[in-house]
Formats: structure tokens, C-alpha cells, sequence
């Protein structure tokens, strides 16, 4: 029987039943043990389903894969560096990130884009020659999506999120969802919600 605290109900808008009826009806927990998973995880999911932000299959598959439950290879990585040294992370992609790894491909996260200035010249260069059936429009949304999104999966730098777990006495101990970082500072926030809402569940894998 799930039971959450009021913070992770609170924080994710769900109730117990929300989780068990999750929990239940759901064929992704085929082979996973529900005590190897944080009530962090079950609220990160359930959130996900009832709150309709991503599909949870696309998590749920990756943690059958790392238990060896499906016959998926699963990429493990472990992380190097302090605070999340020791832990494990395994990377995965939803439709959610699509803008994001577009935003991330044509630079517009800057004021001034020189890729993404140059793509625009590119379709006006390419439309004086040769206008497409639809217009420029057309053109520019091939180009600015299908190809910016192939070229990033191209070069294996496709920004998605990351399932967080431990191995404990031979078992997968499966703790968060979190989104990539990229300094100290990021992973000390992952660290913190960590310990915050798993070192009780978890006390073997916070001790130092």
C-alpha cells in the first residue's frame, strides 16, 4: 500500500489512490518490485500520467531493461563526480523535449544566432531559386524541425532527462526523474531533493 507524504501530494497535486490505481493498472511495473522504487519516482510518474506530460512507458521501459526484465539494452553511466558520485544514470527521451533540443540545435537561446541567421538565409536564398508549393513556410519548417532535430540525434546530442538509481546488494534501488545538469551547483539540486525525500526510504544510500 502506497502512502506519500502530504509534501510529495501536495508538491505533485495526487493523492495514495492515485498512485495505487497507477500502480495497478499499469503494465510497466511487470517484473519491478515496488520497494526498489522511491515514493519520489511513484509521484514523479503518476504526476506524469495524471497530469498528462509525458507518457511514463518511456521510464518504465528503461527501468524493465536495467533489471533485466525486457531484452532492451539499457546504457548505464555512472557519475564520476561529487555529490551524486556513486549513484547511476540512464538517459531518456520523450516528444516533451522535442522544442528543446530545437531550441538547443539553432541556438535561440542567445539574443543573436549566427545558425539560426544562417538558416534563414539559407530559405530565402533557396526560395528565390526554387519557391516551394506552400511557400516559404513550408520550406523553413522542414528544414528548422526535421532537420535540425535529425542533425542533433546525428550527433548524440539529443537534451532529454535522466532516471537516477542506485545498486544496493545486487538490486536496482530506482529513485528520480531529473532533468541533465551541467554544473556542480545542478547536481548539488538533484542531491538535495535526493536526500530530501529518499534518505528515509533509502537510509544504505545516503550514508557517507
Amino acid at each position: 500500500m502506497v502512502k506519500l507524504s502530504s509534501e510529495l501530494m501536495s508538491l505533485f497535486k495526487i493523492t495514495n489512490d492515485d498512485v495505487s490505481i497507477y500502480l495497478e493498472n499499469n503494465a510497466g511495473f511487470y517484473g519491478l518490485h515496488e520497494s526498489r522504487i522511491s515514493s519520489l519516482l511513484l509521484s514523479q510518474l503518476t504526476d506524469a500520467i495524471k497530469n498528462r506530460k509525458f507518457s511514463s512507458f518511456v521510464v518504465t521501459d528503461l527501468m524493465q531493461a536495467i533489471d533485466g526484465v525486457n531484452h532492451r539494452h539499457a546504457a548505464e553511466n555512472r557519475f564520476k563526480h561529487p555529490p551524486l558520485q556513486g549513484f547511476y544514470k540512464s538517459h531518456f527521451i520523450t516528444p516533451a523535449f522535442i522544442m528543446k533540443n530545437l531550441i538547443n540545435e539553432w541556438g535561440l537561446n542567445f539574443e543573436n544566432s549566427k545558425k539560426f541567421d544562417t538558416l534563414c538565409k539559407k530559405i530565402i536564398a533557396e526560395e528565390a531559386i526554387n519557391p516551394s508549393k506552400h511557400g516559404w513556410q513550408d520550406r523553413f519548417a522542414h528544414e528548422f524541425v526535421i532537420e535540425g532535430y535529425k542533425n542533433r540525434a546525428n550527433k548524440n546530442n539529443l537534451t532529454g532527462e535522466w532516471l537516477i538509481y542506485s545498486k544496493y546488494k545486487g538490486m536496482n534501488i530506482f529513485l528520480c526523474l531529473a532533468s541533465h545538469s551541467s554544473t556542480t551547483q545542478d547536481d548539488f539540486i538533484i542531491y538535495e531533493m535526493m536526500t530530501h525525500f529518499c534518505a528515509k526510504e533509502f537510509p544504505f544510500l545516503f550514508n557517507t
